[in-house]
C-alpha cells in the first residue's frame, strides 16, 4: 500500500555499528527511496524491539508499509519495487 503521495511507507530499525544497516540506509538512498530511521537506544529499546519485531533478532528490520520484509538481503532483493 501506498500513502497519499504515492510513496510507501519504509521504516529501518538500526543500531549504532552495524555494518549492514548502513548497507541497507545507503541502498535507500542510491535509489533516492525515502525512508524513517528508528536508532536503538534513541527511538526504541531491546524491549520495544521484541515487542515490535518478535522472532527478529538481527538488525537492520526493514519495515514496509507495517510489514516486516526482514534486513539487509531481504531489502536489496526488494528495493526496485520500492521504486
Amino acid at each position: 500500500m501506498k500513502n497519499s503521495t504515492g510513496k510507501k511507507n519504509i521504516i529501518v530499525y538500526w543500531r549504532s555499528g552495524c555494518p549492514f544497516c548502513t548497507l541497507a540506509v545507503d541502498l535507500l538512498e542510491k535509489h533516492n527511496i525515502e525512508y524513517e530511521l528508528k536508532k536503538l537506544g534513541e527511538d526504541f529499546t531491546r524491549e520495544d524491539f521484541s515487542i515490535l519485531l518478535p522472532g527478529a533478532k538481527t538488525f537492520p528490520q526493514v519495515i514496509v508499509d507495517g510489514v516486516s520484509i526482514g534486513g539487509y538481503e531481504q531489502l536489496e532483493k526488494k528495493v526496485l519495487d520500492l521504486i
